[in-house]
């Protein structure tokens, strides 16, 4: 197994380029620092000359520092405008015409770096799950070719990415008899693993919801929803099933969404409350849907192993944590090029195994407890940009502790499937 996490900040480019510009602000200070003591260097060395001293000037080697300082500053300068660029077009369609407004002015040159930066990154989005199934399948040398049609054929359905004006979940599934299996105190989770180790599947548990209330004669309720993910291929009561997976990743309601609504209304979610989305691929793509929707007050989202790649509100703090060598997470065909979520979202990745083995095709960096070494690795690597997740999620209005309800979920075939809306043309904004 690889140790190796990246933390990004959002879509393909992994830096913060107002990092960047600061770091360069800050560079150029000391660059002016450095010609000042050249100056006065080379102002003492001609006095120590005329004194008789005859000594070597370190005011040479004092202006060659200076002169890497500035190719430094002019270099994070030049990236940071070439990153913005990409970001740019990414979010407003690289070929739109609004696009070609925002880069007006800007150097024709940059503009097409960034081109092909966008290009690369498009063509090498599946580089790693490729390699990795192609390896494995090596010894069976006629299934390499299925590889390739596979992944092509996850872009053309194009499926894998729902952006804000995408419809809704529509349709009528089967609907779920939800039950109460356990409720417990809980403290507040403090950590990524916290909310990964919480996420249910063992055992008949399929939802978990932590309600956390604050003292005082108006109390305040919100909630942290944790979704297991695919249990079975099918039996036909398990809502947690091939089927739903299908359903979900079509943009149709599942028996599984279904449930979780119920969860949430039993444990006493109502509109406008304040909910935090955590889900393990089917419960993955869930949760991303439901916090598209302008029900509850949507805090976060935070997705492991995610099938699809949701652009959530721009208020929304999104964590997306993916192995690009799991084959699941890349139905999401890459994921957003573009940051989405608030400006605080996160993109986690790791490569889980990076060996090509016949035993990928077990889909074992697929599973949870690989996830929850994912995220415990991310809370090591002491990167700050965790500290606004731990910010937004960790406080609860200063709840010291909580009630954790866990939720089991059986289709229920004596009953009609509920009448559903359609799809919506666009999600409304979440009120504030």
């Amino acid at each position: 197994m690889n140790d190796e996490v990246d933390i990004r900040s959002g879509g393909f480019v992994a830096v913060d380029t107002g990092t960047l510009r600061h770091a360069a602000a800050r560079l150029s200070v000391v660059a002016g620092k450095l010609d000042a003591l050249a100056s006065r260097l080379w102002v003492l060395s001609g006095q120590s000359a005329r004194a008789g001293h005859l000594e070597p000037s370190p005011a040479g080697g004092v202006e060659r520092a200076r002169d890497r300082v500035d190719a430094l500053t002019s270099a994070l300068r030049d990236r940071a405008e070439l990153y913005e660029v990409v970001e740019r077009s990414v979010a407003l369609g690289w070929d739109s015409p609004a696009t070609r407004i925002a880069l007006l002015g800007v150097d024709p040159a940059v503009v097409a770096r960034a081109h092909g930066l966008v290009t690369q990154w498009y063509d090498e989005r599946h580089r790693e799950v490729e390699n990795q199934l192609r390896g494995a399948m090596a010894p069976v040398i006629p299934m390499m070719l299925v590889v390739g049609r596979l992944i092509q054929g996850i872009t053309a359905v194009d499926h894998g990415v729902v952006g804000r004006g995408d419809p809704l979940l529509h349709g009528a599934p089967a609907p779920t008899v939800v039950t109460e299996l356990a409720r417990r105190q809980v403290e507040p989770p403090r950590a990524l693993a916290d909310l990964a180790e919480r996420v249910p599947g063992q055992g008949e548990g399929r939802v978990r919801v932590e309600v956390y209330t604050t003292a005082g004669p108006d109390p305040v309720h919100e909630y942290v929803v944790y979704i297991a993910g695919m249990q079975s291929f099918g039996d036909g009561a398990d809502p947690w099933d091939m089927q739903s997976n299908l359903e979900l990743y079509e943009g149709r309601a599942s028996s599984s969404s279904d449930a979780v609504e119920r969860a949430l209304a039993a444990a006493g979610a109502r509109s406008g409350d304040r909910v935090h989305f955590v889900g393990h691929s089917q419960g993955a793509m869930i949760a991303s849907q439901l916090a598209r929707r302008n029900e509850f007050d949507v805090g976060s989202l935070v997705t492991f192993a995610s099938p699809v790649a949701v652009l959530a509100p721009p208020d929304v703090l999104q964590v997306t944590v993916r192995h690009p060598d799991d084959p699941v997470v890349a139905l999401a065909d890459g994921g957003w090029p573009s940051a989405a979520g608030s400006a605080q979202s996160l993109v986690i990745e790791r490569v889980a195994d990076p060996e090509p083995r016949l035993t990928d095709l077990a889909l074992g960096v697929h599973q949870m407890e690989v996830y929850r070494e994912t995220a415990a690795l991310a809370d090591a690597s002491g990167d700050p940009r965790l500290a606004d997740l731990q910010r937004e999620l960790f406080t609860f209005g200063g709840a010291s502790a909580g009630v954790a309800i866990v939720y089991g979920a059986e289709r229920d075939r004596a009953r009609s499937p509920s009448p559903r809306p359609g799809p919506s043309p666009q999600p409304p904004a979440p009120a504030r």
